[in-house]
């Protein structure tokens, strides 16, 4: 498994990966406390939170309905029932200290003030192993929150490397060069595990100042290619014809073919 998660993170960006058995606390990691963007994946400290507050008697169930409606409808209004500081106040208590919750997935004025949701893998592995332990819940709420987060839609990174069928209550989180995937697999003949894949990838290299990017956009007079050659005007393609290099490369005389 080390190996494995090792091989992954030599890939070009960065990556924080751990893998957690939620009872032995035996497993592998590869860049466990590397700071990286929470996304979505912020959801599981939150709603952690909530249901450790339900389980001390200090929300309803009618608030739990509400937050179990809007996590599988990707609403995060419910966030108004959570509070950063008591967040941030449970993770203090689980040892996860690289969890860091100052605002809501959604909350467009506080990202642009600067507040941005982070956390390394070691953190939330450490936060979803408490839960799977149900550890400050009681059963019952412990079951439900797993339950919330096994309702997740999206199964395009993690869930694929999983055999089918296998139960894995996670939640992801995208936003642009970030992909994280983060939850509790349930094997069919093994206890279960916690597994944390954070992922940042660098944005496309843009192509030296006056070149072409290697696959133009196709439009009138010029067809999508990889280099165009440039043709004199009027003549056959088979004629003089040199490589463009620019936009600007062909004399005012020829045209891009």
């Amino acid at each position: 498994m080390q190996a494995r998660a090792a091989r992954v993170a030599a890939e070009p960006g960065d990556y924080g990966i751990v893998v957690l058995d939620v009872q032995t606390g035996r497993g592998a990691a590869v860049n466990e406390s590397m700071p990286m963007p929470a996304a979505g994946t912020i959801n599981v400290p939150v709603l952690y939170d909530l249901y450790r507050r339900a389980s001390a008697g200090e929300l309803s169930a009618d608030d739990l309905a509400e937050v179990r409606d809007r996590f599988r409808s990707v609403d995060t209004s419910w966030y108004s029932l959570a509070g950063a500081d008591r967040v941030r106040a449970l993770m203090t208590r689980l040892g996860a200290t690289g969890v860091e919750v100052r605002r809501g997935v959604e909350d467009g004025p506080a990202f642009g003030a600067g507040l941005d949701n982070g956390t390394d893998a070691a953190g939330l592995a450490r936060v979803l192993a408490s839960l799977a332990r149900c550890e400050l819940l009681s059963r019952d709420l412990c079951a439900d929150a797993v339950a919330a987060l096994a309702q997740q839609e999206f199964h395009d990174l993690l869930p694929r490397g999983l055999p089918p069928g296998t139960r894995f209550a996670h939640t992801t989180g995208s936003i642009a060069g970030i992909r994280n995937d983060a939850g509790i697999v349930y094997p069919a003949d093994a206890p279960p595990f916690a597994i944390v894949l954070l992922t940042r990838t660098p944005p496309p290299t843009p192509p030296p100042r006056g070149e072409l990017p290697k696959t133009w956009p196709a439009s009138p007079g010029r067809r999508s290619a990889t280099a165009a050659p440039c043709v004199p005007a009027g003549r056959p393609r088979c004629g003089r014809a040199s490589r463009c290099t620019s936009a600007t490369a062909c004399p005012t005389s020829w045209s891009a073919g």
